[in-house]
Order: C-alpha cells, then structure tokens, then sequence
C-alpha cells in the first residue's frame, strides 16, 4: 500500500491502480484500497468504475466522511443531483468540518443556480481554512453570479495572492474586466496565465472572443502554438474544444466562414462526445416534450383557478427568448433608463420550479403540482422573489432576462400577475447559426443542427401558447426591426414597461454596467444590422439545419409589427 499511495501521489494513476488491485486480489475486504482505486478511476475519468469503487469502501466502512464525499462529486459529474446531495449530506454529518465537503457543497450550489447557497457554503470552508485559494476562486464566482463585482474581484485577488501560479482565479478575473468593458486589463491578465501555462485553453478562448469583435488580435506565434495543441491532442476535451471555438472566431473575423465553421463544427462535435460518454446529453426532443407537457397544464381555465395566488406588484419584467435573439440587447436598452435595474439572468424562477414540489406535497413534480398549490404556499415563493430584486435596486422596475423563463411563463404569471413579459424573436436560421458559433458549455442543444433546430421550435411553440392564453401583458420585439428601426422599437418599448422616455436608451452602449452574457461585447456598440442575414455566410454547411426547420415548419419570420 505504501509504495501504491506514494505513486498516486506522485500522479502515476495506472501503476497505482495496478498495486490497489493487487492488495484487494488479496484482501477483498480492505476498505482503503477500495476508496483509493476509485480514486485513480475517478481522476482517469472513468466515473462508472469510480462509483461502484466508492460503494464498496462504503459499504466496508459506512462512517468514511471522505468516502461519502467524493463519491457524491461522482455521482454529480454523472447527473445524478439528487444522490449526490445526499452522499453530501452524508459527509458533512459524518465530518462537519470537511473543508472540501463545504467546497463541493458551493461548486453543486453554483452549478444549480443557487448562489447565495453557494456563498454560504464556501464562507464556511474559508472560515475552516482560510488559506485554500480554489476556495476563494470558487466563491468569487458565486459573488460574480450575485452581482456582487468588488467582492468577486476581491476573491480571485486572495486566490491569487495564496497561490500566485493560479490560472484559473486569473481567467475569472479577466472576464470580469470583459464584462465590465476593461478590455486592456483583461488582456493583461489572460496574458499573464498564458505566461503561467502557455496551453492553458481558457485563457485563448476569452482572447479568441476579443479577437472576433476586433479588440485584440492574435500574433502568429499565439495562432501557431493553438493550432498545435490542437493537433497534439494532449489536453483534455472539454479545453480542445475551446480552442476550436477560439480559432474559429478567428477565421470568421478574417472572412473565412468555411474554414471558421469547421473549427466550429469539431469544437461542438468534440464537446458532444464528451458529454455523451457520462450519461449528460440534453437535446431539443427533451425540450419539445416538456413544452407539450407544460401546455397541457397552462390552460385559460388554470389560470382563472390561480388569479389571487400571486403577488401585487409591477416590479418584475421577463426578457425570454432563444440565446442569441436579442435578450441581452433589450435589456441593456431598459437598463440605459434611470429607473430600470438590469439583474442579468437570475436562476431563481428555475429554483422556485425546483423547490415546489417539496413545498405543495402533491406527490407529483413540476409543473404538475401547480395544479395542487394554493396562495399560502405560492406567495411566500413571490415575496422572496421580490425581495431578491428589491435588494439589487431600487428602481421601478427590475429585468430578469434568463432566457429560459419562457419555459416558467406559466408559474411567473401565477406569482406575478401585474408583471410584463418581453418576448425576443428572431430569425431561426440567424438564431440557430449564433447559437452553433457560440461556444456554450451548458446549452447541450446548441452541439447539433437538427438538436438545435427542435429546440427552436420548442421555443415557437411555448411562445404560441402563451400568446392565446397568457394572462399576463406581453410585448413582441423582433431583434431585425429593433436594429432597423431603433428609436421607433424602442420608445414602444419604454412605453410598454410603463415609463416615461429618456434619451439614454437611445444610447444603451455607453453604459458601463457589467454584462456577464455571451453578448457582452456587441451590446458595448452602436445598433447595427449587421448580424442580419449571418446564417447565408454558412449557408453551404447548414444542410442539417434547413431540413430540420424544414421538417418542423419553421421559416424566416416574417417580421410584424410589435404589439402589447
């Protein structure tokens, strides 16, 4: 075991695996070994082997707090939410001060969405052990999240400070420069991790965004040193895949579609694989069945059932949509105004969708158990929600533009039944083509043309549903009619959300509010048109795309007239 300990240690995972098999070929029953095996299996990946390794040693010694604990990271990398939070649980019953217990406990919190949870947990590691930087990293990502800038930035500083070879606390750290529009000191620091680990993926990855909006551009050897690591192959997947992206942003600013959407095109492919090896897969025909499902419920007689559930107030405006429709844009435009407070994109709408179930104890889960509420449990839901915008501004009104509230319009209009809702629409082929070019980790539909195809008709769909039966008022904005006709688009806009006009939303781009969204860069310029039409760039390499959207009656919009 000796010499089996000291080559993990020493990262030689296989001759390591090899000597823990041959202790347990011996002794079958010595729980150590189990745990270190699934260990090694666990740090090559294999997740699967990992778990069954992990039960073993648990099921030898059941009070193995360490045990409990990463086997529910396990567990989380494979999907499995639920079991991992209770092997979590589990471990910090066992050892309440497991520092790296309450760390995993914020990554899952940060990954779900819930970041004040997050905060929490991580402030309790670093109360444990103040000097861990991954601590400190992590939640400056959950203050990030939070909208708490100064912290966050505070944060990444100590993780660096305690460990000055951090890429990762130094990566974070430029993209919020990015989102604050400090694109010199962000560039310094995406440097300064390249001059730390010369691979390092991340970091060419936010510099390839720069690049593609013409705020930096590559040298020859950065471009050179990208294409080899690529080719070698030596990285993990998930960083190959960010610098197919980085390198395609790179040809599509020099023109090259062709050759921008085969980078485009692996870096997708590649993230697929990944994906698809551990069980995560989510496509369009997960989407599509969900929003039947949800159209089923949502009907006028629900909603008349459901009229004094919800909570008086106007605070509130949705901005849904499709990623890349114009979400971020609209909201820069409301948050130009003096009396509007643009939150981002808040995950509590999808918490409070997770979280009733539990609270109505209908035995059925969401959306289904609406059915069974009544006001005493809705409200308190709308109150803390309320009181979540309200200690973000004092404004009068308060935009969350998560897009995928859309698929919550029903629950958001029994909880707020004087709120405004702004549906964004666009072209689904331009819509599509953004999503495909853009490189997001979580949006598993956006890998694949036909996947992305039906879950743009999902998003059709809900948005016909909720305009017959919504009971909540509703404003229209086509992203093509917003840029072509701004000023006319964007008084309908203020007037709709119940506010006097003000100039600045003419000039939304001069705003120095931090964006954290893929749009970051584009909303700090004036309205153009020339994202319009960007899918014929492609066109020859959509063949997928068209006979999808074909198959699912999808067509250009054609574009009308607004209306509320």
């Amino acid at each position: 075991m000796l010499q089996a300990k000291s080559l993990h240690r020493a990262g030689k995972l296989g001759p390591a695996e090899q000597l823990y098999r041959q202790v347990l070929h011996h002794s079958p029953s010595h729980a150590e070994a189990w745990y270190l095996l699934a260990g090694t299996c666990h740090a090559q990946g294999r997740l699967a082997e990992a778990l069954a390794h992990y039960q073993q040693a648990i099921c030898l010694n059941p009070n193995a707090g360490d045990c409990h604990r990463n086997l529910a990271v396990a567990l989380h990398q494979m999907g499995r939410r639920p079991e991992a939070a209770t092997s979590l649980r589990e471990a910090l019953r066992l050892n309440p001060h497991d520092v790296e217990a309450y760390f995993w406990l914020g990554n899952f919190c940060i990954e779900r969405g819930r970041y004040d949870d997050a905060v929490d947990a991580l402030q309790t590691a670093i109360r444990l052990r103040p000097d861990y930087f991954k601590t400190h990293s992590e939640l400056g990502v959950a203050l990030r999240r939070e909208g708490r800038h100064a912290e966050a930035i505070a944060e990444f500083q100590e993780a660096i400070r305690l460990h000055p070879l951090d890429t990762v606390a130094r990566s974070r750290l430029g993209s919020i420069f990015v989102e604050e529009g400090k694109v010199a000191a962000a560039v310094a620091i995406f440097h300064e991790a390249l001059r730390i680990r010369p691979d390092y993926a991340m970091a060419f990855h936010s510099l390839g965004e720069l690049h593609r909006q013409g705020l930096y551009f590559f040298s020859d050897a950065e471009l050179a040193h990208m294409k080899q690591s690529l080719q070698e192959q030596r990285l993990p997947v998930p960083q190959l895949s960010l610098l197919c992206f980085a390198l395609g942003y790179v040809r599509e600013r020099a023109a090259d579609y062709d050759g921008a959407f085969a980078y485009f095109r692996q870096g997708n492919e590649l993230r697929q694989r990944y994906f698809e090896e551990r069980g995560l897969r989510l496509g369009g025909r997960e989407r599509l069945a969900w929003a039947a499902a949800a159209a089923a419920l949502f009907t006028p007689a629900y909603f008349r059932g459901v009229a004094s559930w919800g909570v008086d107030s106007e605070l509130p405006i949705f901005v849904v949509g499709m990623m890349r429709s114009g979400t971020t844009l609209v909201e820069q435009i409301l948050a130009s105004h003096p009396q509007v407070h643009g939150a981002g994109e808040l995950t509590d709408i999808q918490r409070i969708s997770e979280d009733l179930p539990e609270a109505i104890r209908a035995g059925v889960g969401y959306p289904d158990c609406l059915a069974h509420g009544d006001a005493g449990v809705l409200q308190p839901f709308g109150e803390r929600y309320l009181n979540r915008l309200r200690a973000r501004s004092a404004g009068l009104r308060v935009v969350d533009k998560m897009p995928d509230n859309y698929f919550h319009l029903g629950l958001i209009a029994t909880l707020f039944p004087r709120a405004r809702v702004i549906f964004c629409r666009r072209d689904p082929l331009d819509t599509c083509v953004s999503c495909f070019t853009q490189s997001f980790n979580d949006a598993r539909w956006a890998w694949d043309l036909p996947d992305l195809a039906l879950y743009c008709q999902a998003y059709e769909r809900m948005v016909r549903h909720w305009r017959a039966v919504l009971p909540l008022r509703s404003f229209e904005v086509h992203y093509e009619q917003l840029v072509q006709n701004q000023e006319s688009i964007t008084r309908q806009l203020i007037e709709f959300c119940g506010l006097k006009w003000d100039e600045r939303c003419l000039a939304f781009h001069e705003s120095r509010r931090p964006v954290q969204t893929a749009s970051r860069l584009q909303v700090r310029q004036p309205m153009h048109a020339r994202s319009i039409g960007k899918w014929k760039r492609y066109e020859k390499h959509l063949a997928p795309l068209l006979a999808a959207l074909e198959e699912t009656n999808l067509r250009p919009l054609n574009c009308q007239a607004p209306r509320v």
